[in-house]
């Protein structure tokens, strides 16, 4: 019987997924399956800059929804985009790339009412920042949400 134990215990030390890999599938059991990283591109993409002032927002700070995004994160300045979520889902990894080789890797937490189809809107840290950026057109990458499957 020790022989037996001290067998298992070596075979998990050397092959931890040895065991594990035999365990059965449960049946109906919802998982998400990690796919190779699909990336979407789209060009000639409008890149404007917002803050979470009362210009840009719509909101004081001592109003409760004051700096949260639609996806009920808070605002971070070059990390928070917001898009059309018809183009891009909320949650997505964003890849801003500008003309001059400049990448900015960010994820969509937000929408807005003028951010629709091929416009992104990215968080800076002030209202002067945003007004000094400016607009230009990029190129966007995001990446493709892995997909939920039902096991059968």
């Amino acid at each position: 019987m020790t022989a037996m134990i001290a067998f298992l215990c070596a075979s998990m030390l050397f092959n931890p997924l040895g065991y594990y890999n035999r365990l059965p599938v449960l049946e109906n059991r919802v998982v998400t399956v990690p796919s190779p990283p699909e990336m979407e591109k789209l060009s000639d993409v409008l890149l404007t800059h917002y803050c979470t002032c009362k210009n840009c927002c719509g909101k004081t700070p001592n109003h409760p929804a004051y700096g949260i995004t639609a996806s009920g994160r808070k605002a971070q300045p070059y990390v928070s985009v917001a898009v059309d979520p018809d183009v891009i889902p909320l949650g997505s990894t964003v890849w801003l790339m500008y003309e001059n080789g400049k990448t900015v890797r960010c994820r969509a937490d937000d929408t807005g009412g003028a951010i629709n189809g091929l416009r992104v809107d990215l968080c800076v840290s002030s209202h002067n920042e945003a007004l000094e950026l400016g607009m230009e057109y990029i190129t966007v990458y995001w990446e493709v949400q892995n997909e939920t499957v039902l096991l059968q």
